[in-house]
């Protein structure tokens, strides 16, 4: 399960020390043929299946769109004639099963997102406003 803030809250980095963290370098490509990604020198298109149990719940003072969309990578062979491409740095703080993800791009967070894997674990939503406050 997805929890995406509706608001992008504020995130201080340097105050999710204490959470296991990794980084990872993604490329993606934006053109009219859909979106791509290189990933290990190779090429692959993007595919977003969507779900349509998609809800909204409030933690706290923020609110979430909750949802269990999947992403795919096809291979392709073919890079796209036109495209935008968009260099980001992906951070991933972990606390226990739940994962905080964090977009960069040019020094600037764009976009975050926590990832559940198993929402009938107790207190993820604790842990979710718990990592929530520790980066303000």
């Amino acid at each position: 399960m997805h929890y995406y803030p509706l608001i992008l809250p504020y995130i201080n980095k340097s105050k999710l020390e204490k959470f296991k963290k990794y980084s990872a370098r993604t490329t993606l490509l934006y053109s009219d043929e859909g979106m791509f990604q290189i990933k290990g020198g190779k090429l692959y298109q993007v595919h977003f299946v969507d779900d349509e149990n998609s809800f909204r719940k409030k933690l706290g003072s923020c609110e979430f769109i909750c949802d269990d969309s999947k992403i795919e990578w096809t291979p392709s062979n073919k890079l796209p004639y036109e495209f935008d491409r968009r260099d980001t740095i992906n951070h991933c703080y972990e606390k226990g099963s739940l994962k905080l993800y964090i977009e960069e791009c040019e020094g600037r967070i764009e976009h975050i997102y926590f990832y559940v894997k198993d929402t009938q674990i107790y207190g993820i939503e604790e842990d979710i406003m718990e990592m929530l406050s520790c980066a303000k």
